[in-house]
């Protein structure tokens, strides 16, 4: 299906682009856009790493027969760290 690009909604996408640049002239907001991109950046290398373990995590559940929790941080004042069960981990 293939979404219609109507001319109201041009219209909106430039207001909010122009409302966007507007607000990234604050030097507080945009530190705080540049942080959230980070902690994204950040969690994308998280995931990656992980995914590449997938076989040892695996492996490490089936010879040892134990779970395990990875939970990761990238921020102290993050609502809630992201975790993962080894079982989650091997089926990413």
């Amino acid at each position: 299906m293939k979404l219609k690009v109507t001319e109201a909604m041009r219209k909106s996408m430039a207001e909010t682009e122009a409302r966007l640049d507007e607000a990234m002239k604050d030097p507080s907001f945009r530190a705080e856009v540049d942080a959230i991109k980070a902690q994204y950046a950040a969690m994308d290398i998280v995931e990656t790493v992980l995914r590449s373990a997938k076989r040892k995590i695996d492996a490490f559940r089936k010879n040892y027969h134990r779970d395990f929790v990875v939970t990761v941080s990238i921020d102290d004042e993050l609502y809630r760290p992201a975790e993962f069960s080894s079982r989650e981990l091997a089926f990413a």
